[in-house]
C-alpha cells in the first residue's frame, strides 16, 4: 500500500527541466519575465504551477477552466510564498483560465524589501491538514 500525499506542488519552468527561470508573467499578462525583463517591486506576478491537490469544486480531468474566468477551481490547500527568501503576498491561486485543470495561476506580489536580481529564487508552500509540501528548489524570478 502506498500513502497518497495531499499536495506536491511544482513550479513550471521555461527550460521545462523544472530549475532556472520560472514559468512567470510580469503583471501586464503579456511580457515573460526574465533578466531582459524583470518584475518591479509591489507588481504582481503570475507563474503557472501543479500538484495544488484538491480544489474547490472539484476538476474534470481534460476539462478546460474558461477563459472568461467563471468556474475557477481553488485549491483547499493554503498557498504562501518567498521571493528572494522574502515572504510574498498570494493575490490569487486557482485555475488558470483557457488552461487545462491540473495547471494553476498563482498571482504572487513581488515585495517591496525583496532583493534585486535577475536570479532571484521563488517558492511557493501549500498547506492543507497539517500536511505543508514547498515547490522544487532552483526556480527563478527576475526582481528589478
Amino acid at each position: 500500500m502506498h500513502n497518497v500525499i495531499p499536495v506536491a506542488p511544482g513550479i513550471y519552468t521555461l527550460n521545462m527541466a523544472g530549475s532556472g527561470q520560472g514559468a512567470v508573467f510580469n503583471q501586464d499578462g503579456r511580457t515573460v519575465n526574465g533578466p531582459n525583463t524583470p518584475a518591479a517591486k509591489g507588481s504582481v506576478i503570475a507563474l503557472y504551477a501543479t500538484g495544488e491537490g484538491t480544489t474547490a469544486p472539484q476538476g474534470v480531468d481534460g476539462a478546460i477552466a474558461p477563459s472568461d474566468g467563471s468556474q475557477l477551481k481553488h485549491p483547499l490547500a493554503t498557498v504562501t510564498a518567498t521571493v528572494g527568501g522574502i515572504p510574498a503576498t498570494v493575490y490569487y491561486a486557482g485555475s488558470a483560465p483557457g488552461i487545462v485543470n491540473g495547471i494553476s495561476q498563482i498571482n504572487v506580489v513581488i515585495p517591496s524589501n525583496a532583493p534585486s536580481g535577475p536570479n532571484m529564487p521563488i517558492v511557493l508552500i501549500f498547506t492543507t491538514s497539517g500536511y505543508a509540501a514547498g515547490t522544487q528548489p532552483g526556480v527563478m524570478v527576475a526582481v528589478n
